[in-house]
């Protein structure tokens, strides 16, 4: 097999070897060729959870995680003079305006 990209799982890779043909594989797992051949070919990975399972992909699709933004010096003492203003200011309010 030729262009196999590097996405494709190996267990994929290697049931289809053993098939024979992508369409061998794809008609004894009963699903359509096309995401046999892009998820071999491009990379392609399907949306739908059982066709995922059937292509030895995990059943959802991982997010890649987003690294924290980095903290400048004081942030959080910042953070927390701000919280703290944001307290006072909520209960003066309650104060002024609550017992009308």
């Amino acid at each position: 097999m030729e262009n196999i990209h590097p996405n494709a799982p190996r267990r994929l890779i290697n049931a289809v070897s053993r098939a024979g043909s992508e369409r061998k594989f794809a008609l004894a797992c009963g699903i359509n060729q096309s995401y046999v051949s892009q998820l071999l070919h491009r990379g392609i990975e399907p949306g739908n959870p059982s066709i995922r399972v059937m292509l030895f992909l995990p059943r959802r699709k991982r997010k890649a995680r987003e690294s924290k933004p980095e903290e400048f010096p004081g942030q959080k003492q910042i953070v927390k003079i701000i919280r703290k203003m944001h307290r006072e200011t909520t209960k003066t309010f309650k104060r002024s305006f609550g017992n009308q």
